[in-house]
């Protein structure tokens, strides 16, 4: 009844940020930050036009209630009854509240969408059934991420928080069918492309879905991909703190080193590569491991990079310009793999 009380007495009841839950028949009246504020009927609310002075009101959704304690899964399950109770009289004194996001699960799992499509009702039942026990979570869909993969969607729903159901459901409806992704945005890229997000947010990746989704967009910012290697080939100090760890060294980039105007040089590795024999046949055309050998030993040793003679390598071969041209990459692959053991030679520019 406080929240009666509050209006006898004059309260600005709209100042308190109150949000409502109805089950059966009455109103679960809770501060923003969840705390229990008052309980009355549905009746004793409509009389008092107290459903106009709260936030937010939201029917009580007892599956979803129970998929968001674990306490709940394993001693309840989908007993709807048991968990409206629970609720009544000890989760909303506990200040619980639901917080499970059943379109999220189905769009995390490609078995899920397959099997249910977009009926929440069965997809909630599977987690607090099996779901919850094999370890799944919804949180492995990603509607930020789902957003920034696909500016389309932005062009057309634009984006905010409260807009992760209505992605999933569209990922779950066409985008999966349409072979979709909600992880190809460059998040890396985007933080490093703008100093602004680097000084505000660090090396925090997933700050840049979220970002670039409600604002990057609409702002009309650019990215392009970070040159991890390029950084830390270029950065002698780096290579000997970090070794051959890129995380470490974009880490780095994002909190230290665009502050410090580092400089970042390409690296070709096919270059570094088809220099030495020695590499080419111990490597095979692996450039991964080239790019470690230069950042771990090569460096040290006083190794440099020699332009790869493509086009001298092809025209002293005519086998391999008959099958791979001037490609430079196709040919560096071929003396890497083969051409160095059978004694094939790159001419000298």
């Amino acid at each position: 009844m406080a929240i009666l009380n509050a209006l006898q007495n004059g309260v600005d009841v709209e100042e308190l940020d109150l949000e409502g839950v109805l089950l059966r028949d009455k109103l679960f009246i809770r501060t923003d930050d969840e705390r229990p504020y008052s309980i009355i009927t549905r009746q004793e609310a409509f009389d008092n036009g107290i459903f106009p002075l709260l936030d937010d009101v939201e029917v009580f959704d007892a599956l979803r209630y129970t998929a968001t304690y674990q306490d709940l899964i394993v001693n309840i399950g989908t007993d709807i009854t048991a968990s409206e109770d629970h609720y009544q009289n000890i989760g909303f004194y506990e200040g619980r509240e639901e917080d499970f996001h059943t379109a999220e699960y189905i769009a995390g799992y490609e078995d899920l969408i397959n099997r249910f499509g977009d009926n929440l009702d069965a997809g909630v039942r599977h987690y607090i059934n099996e779901g919850f026990f094999q370890g799944r979570t919804d949180k492995a869909f990603n509607a930020a991420g789902y957003a920034a993969s696909n500016p389309d969607l932005l062009k057309v729903y634009g984006y905010e928080i409260d807009d992760s159901e209505d992605l999933a459901l569209h990922y779950i409806r066409f985008g999966y069918k349409e072979g979709r992704s909600f992880t190809d945005f460059d998040k890396l890229g985007y933080l490093t492309s703008h100093s602004d997000l680097m000084e505000a947010f660090g090396y925090d990746l997933e700050a840049c879905d979220d970002h670039y989704a409600q604002f990057g967009y609409q702002e009309g910012r650019e990215y392009k991909p970070f040159d991890s290697l390029g950084y830390l080939t270029n950065n002698p100090d780096l290579m000997k703190a970090f070794g051959y760890n890129l995380e470490a060294c974009n880490e780095h980039y994002a909190t230290f080193g665009y502050k410090e105007d580092r400089s970042i040089k390409e690296f070709d590795s096919v270059d570094y590569l088809t220099s030495y024999t020695d590499l080419a046949k111990a490597f095979g055309y692996d450039l991964e491991a080239a790019n470690a050998h230069y950042v771990n030993n090569g460096y040290d040793e006083g190794r440099e990079l020699k332009e790869f003679n493509a086009v001298g390598y092809a025209d002293s071969y005519s086998d391999l310009k008959d099958a791979f041209g001037y490609d430079k990459n196709l040919l560096a692959e071929h003396y890497c793999n083969f051409g160095v053991n059978e004694g094939r030679a790159i001419p000298t520019p």
